[in-house]
């Protein structure tokens, strides 16, 4: 081993020894033992201001700085954590501006102004497996328009392409539950998209906000207007 490599070795052991030894400092000084004595044998030979008590808190208060400074990205990995868990993530996982067509689902029913007008219509109630699909239909319909571009992998090819919209006059989106997952797939409604075997769906982002935006007022009037009549029926 090279003599740069021992002296790696020997710097991070001295560091790592040093904070083990602090620690070790703070756990008896917390359970009142130890630091008084290792204090007066530091002082001794120093001037008279600095006493045992002082050397005392300067151990205390370095082996509590080492300790957070070391520990610091664990506790924010934890507020990061905790921050996602209390505030879902509203900003989708996009790939070159796209997003997955099952994420675009989700991201629709959980922020959009259409998926709670259609709650306020009773159209969306509490069979998961038929709102995910009400919702593939919504972007069916907009795809089969060319409002909205979906892109796919063929089956036996690496590059991905933009599904012509003519293409969803032979197919449709359907989504299924695999056991616990869900996934949206191309159901063909005859042999030559069949063939064809689009894989990996996913839509333009910048098209699906516009389709279906966070805040809509328009569809905020309409379910306000939708909720007073039935409070007042």
């Amino acid at each position: 081993m090279g003599g740069g490599g021992i002296f790696a070795r020997a710097l991070v052991g001295a560091f790592f020894g040093k904070l083990a030894a602090a620690l070790f400092v703070v756990v008896c000084a917390l359970l009142g033992f130890g630091p008084n004595e290792w204090a007066k044998f530091i002082v001794t030979g120093l001037p008279p201001w600095v006493t045992p008590e002082r050397a005392q808190t300067v151990f205390i208060t370095l082996a509590a700085i080492t300790f957070v400074v070391l520990s610091w990205p664990l506790w924010a990995c934890l507020a990061n954590l905790f921050t996602q868990w209390i505030r879902p993530r509203k900003e989708p996982y996009l790939n070159a501006g796209e997003i997955e067509i099952l994420h675009l689902i989700l991201w629709i029913e959980r922020h959009s102004a259409w998926w709670r007008w259609k709650i306020a219509q009773g159209v969306i109630g509490p069979n998961k497996w038929a709102n995910y699909n009400a919702a593939a239909g919504e972007l069916y319909d907009q795809a089969k328009t060319g409002e909205l571009t979906i892109s796919a992998r063929q089956k036996n090819k690496i590059e991905r392409e933009n599904v012509s919209k003519d293409f969803w006059q032979l197919a449709i989106l359907e989504v299924k539950r695999d056991r616990l997952f869900w996934r949206v797939i191309v159901q063909p409604c005859n042999d030559l998209a069949a063939e064809l075997g689009y894989v990996e769906l996913r839509a333009k982002w910048e098209e699906a906000h516009k389709l279906w935006p966070d805040n809509d007022r328009e569809l905020d009037r309409l379910i306000k207007n939708l909720l007073k009549q039935a409070n007042t029926t």
